[in-house]
């Protein structure tokens, strides 16, 4: 049966009669396009009806939690020594232009909090997020190094969710309104908030629990003050997916002796 278009703010039976999913949010009704780019989709680029199909991701508190568990054990197993373990990635930046890097000082939680929240039998286990600040100097002067790279130090704000978690408006859910999502953002933005993720908090909280010196470096791919979708040119965006690396490696050869 072919889809059928209808209002998000119309309570209509027609959702019910033919079974469609019924997202909660009237934004959507006034976007040109709504681009899942996690999916790498969008409702103009794609027949997504046509494109139906079990789609799996590992992202987010939880993939990185469990890659972390087995990782930290393989370095014990394999006797490694010294290690220092840098998280590179993208994000939403708070007022600040997009492709800007972003090293951080302190991974917090969504009420601004330097801490991960974690229920071990049935209780609550509180552990601080604080990363290497030596590490997160030295990083920061290593982007200074670097022609064309915006670099800056501030904390990092981590969700346990990409949509309403993050105050976006585009979500399948949203309660609250745009003057809502934006008082949020000045007070994380007060806070030292500078961009937000998902894997900030456990990954600070995990490798600090284990003596392990680590770092968080992710590009902005835009200022959430100003939007919630990316409309940054695809070539583009792969050029700041790639500035993270740029200033890892940087850091990398720097310690081997291989910087000229």
């Amino acid at each position: 049966m072919a889809p059928i278009l209808l209002n998000v703010g119309n309570e209509s039976t027609d959702y019910l009669e033919h079974g469609l999913v019924h997202v909660k949010n009237p934004h959507l009704d006034f976007m040109e396009e709504d681009i899942l780019y996690h999916f790498n989709l969008g409702t103009k680029t794609h027949n997504l009806p046509a494109m139906f199909g079990d789609i799996k991701h590992g992202m987010g508190v939880p993939s990185i939690s469990i890659m972390m568990h087995e990782l930290i054990k393989l370095l014990h197993h394999a006797r490694c020594r010294d290690v220092t373990l840098i998280r590179i990635g993208t994000s939403g930046g708070v007022g600040l232009e997009p492709g800007t890097v972003v090293i951080t000082d302190t991974a917090v939680d969504s009420f601004f909090q330097p801490q991960f929240e974690q229920v071990v039998l049935g209780k609550v286990i509180v552990r601080s997020t604080q990363l290497d600040e030596n590490l997160a100097q030295e990083l920061l002067q290593c982007g200074k190094e670097i022609p064309n790279l915006p670099t800056v130090l501030g904390n990092t704000m981590c969700t346990h969710d990409f949509y309403e978690g993050q105050g976006r408006l585009d979500g399948a859910l949203c309660s609250f309104s745009t003057e809502d999502k934006l008082e949020y953002l000045r007070k994380a933005h007060e806070a030292g908030v500078r961009n937000i993720e998902m894997e900030s908090t456990v990954f600070a909280a995990m490798c600090r629990v284990c003596g392990l010196k680590a770092a968080v470096i992710c590009v902005t791919l835009l200022d959430r003050f100003k939007g919630d979708q990316i409309s940054t040119p695809h070539e583009l965006l792969l050029e700041y997916q790639q500035r993270p690396q740029y200033l890892v490696s940087h850091f990398i050869k720097k310690h081997l002796g291989l910087h000229n």
